[in-house]
């Protein structure tokens, strides 16, 4: 069985008081594009600066590619590409002269796919870091990672306050990255769109804690909306109402949302509302702010989900 390559288990991180990530497990497997959604302040930049070796656990431990990154585990940072949420260089170098101070850190920097993606990019060699526009910026982080054509892509925040043509410029190219390559990537992200157009695998971070994670198709799945008439009665969220994440009425019906949806809680709706009701898929977008906003009303109760 191929070893994932990143495992996270137990991962606590705390600052003073504050606990940024609370005893987080996850595995990403080899080859696979993994979103990591979270809202801004969820988790998500601390957890991938353990994963960079940049910052030391509270408790709990890190393995990318089968090897702790901490203490500056140079071989293992070889293999990696990072694009960090600032994507920080030095403003007065020119393009060029980035690249040029980039393949002297990597032992297999491949000066040709540089030149292609520059071109590809569209970004002006003799231009200086001070003088590129966001998008730009952005380009050139991502080149600096893929040139070393690394086993493992980590994205935090990597397009965030990009215009919709940069965006998508790099998410087709995380494609393209992870088909032909074989990549594994991990991008986190609060932009929910980005990440169901790229990601087979998802997770969904809440003030430090997994709530749920699994295939794409299965985490949108594993909420509906069921639509009852306004004239329905009114639902009752107690303890024989299982599942039941919010109930709210929107107009001329009522509308809840409902986890693991079966045939037994749609009876039992069905007799606690006293009518027929239809159900309808959930968005992703839609799914991810349901279950954050349920992780914050039940805090340490909302235990992570595998979902199917």
């Amino acid at each position: 069985m191929t070893e994932p390559a990143i495992q996270v288990n137990n991962l606590t991180c705390r600052f003073g008081k504050t606990v940024a990530v609370d005893q987080l497990s996850l595995e990403v497997p080899t080859g696979k594009i993994y979103g990591f959604l979270g809202e801004n302040g969820a988790g998500k930049t601390t957890t991938i600066r353990t994963l960079m070796g940049l910052l030391r656990p509270t408790s709990g431990s890190v393995r990318v590619l089968g090897q702790d990154p901490l203490g500056g585990n140079a071989p293992l940072l070889q293999r990696i590409g990072y694009v960090s949420d600032d994507r920080a260089m030095y403003r007065w170098m020119k393009v060029k002269e980035v690249l040029r101070f980039n393949a002297g850190l990597y032992e297999h920097w491949d000066k040709a796919h540089a030149k292609e993606l520059l071109g590809e990019f569209e970004l002006e060699p003799s231009k200086r870091v001070r003088h590129l526009s966001r998008g730009q910026l952005a380009k050139l982080a991502l080149l600096c990672a893929l040139a070393p054509q690394p086993d493992v892509l980590i994205l935090d925040e990597a397009s965030s306050g990009l215009d919709a043509i940069v965006r998508r410029t790099i998410l087709e190219k995380l494609i393209d990255v992870a088909s032909s390559r074989k990549t594994t990537i991990f991008i986190s992200s609060h932009l929910v769109e980005e990440i169901d157009r790229v990601a087979e695998l998802v997770a969904i971070l809440c003030r430090g804690r997994l709530i749920v994670e699994g295939n794409k198709d299965s985490v949108r799945a594993s909420l509906k909306r069921v639509i009852f008439p306004a004239s329905a009665s009114a639902p009752d969220r107690g303890p024989d109402m299982h599942g039941v994440f919010s109930a709210r009425q929107v107009g001329k019906e009522w509308q809840l949302v409902v986890r693991d949806l079966d045939e037994k809680k749609l009876t039992e709706l069905k007799n606690k509302m006293g009518t027929v009701p239809h159900t309808i898929e959930m968005s992703l977008e839609d799914v991810f702010a349901e279950y954050t906003a349920w992780a914050k009303k039940n805090d340490k109760d909302a235990a992570a989900t595998k979902a199917a």
